[in-house]
């Protein structure tokens, strides 16, 4: 994740920006470059469906680039970037995923309805397992759109991205007890819910990703020719952002966090080549 405390960083993203507000195209690649994946990473958690998330990104990004030379220095660039971020997220159309999943009583009944089956021995144990992560995954984001959009977003940077209470914050201009006590809300709201529904985090549920994955597929939530969240080549978020290691032990415990963490990084879209390209074909930055 974007480390907000970092200065160095933070001073070189603004002369980044100053730069890229003048003409050069190369320091507005960099910078986007900088930000689009985490940018996505968050989309993706707050929107479920893997090309509403890319859209999203887009358009957030986008709206950066915009009025990148409206940035006057008052706050740090990365905060004033990710405000822009946040509030393009929190603005935007409801995506299908959204529509789909009315709250906790209505997920409380889709998943109660979808059943359960025991895994088909005639599939390979490594296709039997990466169905089994699909729906795991699936699952997980399912439960962070009965969140409404504020608590969601703050769940997403505050536990499974490790940003601290002071740095997130400052994103929604709050101060950080304010912050926390609506993290604090959200990770109850989740915890209750998979204690009395998710296998994962209370055994004496009878509900396991390996059983679900026959009622998905038929259901067409998920597509075994076509996994989105599980495979050979799909990084784990923790995996891509070492340097919040500590951030992330402190939540390793936490019933209602753990299993988010374990959540692929998927590859978004690459906004800085795209944005590169169309500058460079209309001659408008060098």
């Amino acid at each position: 994740m974007i480390d907000f405390g970092d200065r160095q960083a933070d001073a070189r993203d603004a002369d980044l920006a100053s730069c890229a507000s003048r003409g050069d195209r190369r320091a507005l690649a960099e910078l986007l470059r900088t930000h689009q994946q985490w940018v996505y990473a968050v989309a993706l958690r707050f929107a479920r469906d893997p090309n509403a998330a890319s859209d999203l990104a887009q358009d957030a990004l986008l709206r950066v680039v915009t009025r990148i030379a409206q940035f006057e220095g008052h706050s740090s660039f990365r905060t004033w970037a990710w405000r822009i971020v946040l509030n393009t997220f929190l603005n935007s159309k409801r995506s299908p995923s959204e529509e789909a999943i009315g709250g906790w009583d209505d997920y409380a009944d889709f998943l109660e309805r979808s059943g359960l089956r025991e895994e088909s021995e005639l599939e390979p144990p490594q296709l039997r397992y990466m169905l089994a992560e699909e729906v795991r995954v699936q699952c997980l984001l399912g439960m962070l759109l009965c969140l409404d959009r504020t608590q969601r977003l703050v769940f997403v940077l505050g536990a499974v991205m490790g940003v601290q209470a002071n740095e997130a914050a400052a994103l929604f201009e709050w101060t950080p007890a304010q912050f926390r006590k609506r993290l604090e809300r959200a990770r109850a709201d989740l915890g209750s819910f998979m204690k009395d529904r998710c296998g994962l985090v209370n055994a004496d549920n009878p509900c396991r990703c390996p059983k679900k994955t026959a009622a998905m597929a038929r259901d067409g939530l998920i597509d075994p020719e076509r996994l989105r969240f599980a495979g050979p080549r799909v990084r784990l978020f923790t995996e891509e952002a070492p340097s919040r290691a500590q951030a992330f032990a402190h939540f390793q415990e936490d019933a209602a966090v753990s299993p988010f963490l374990g959540h692929p990084n998927l590859a978004g879209p690459d906004v800085a080549s795209e944005m590169d390209r169309l500058l460079e074909r209309a001659g408008l930055m060098v």
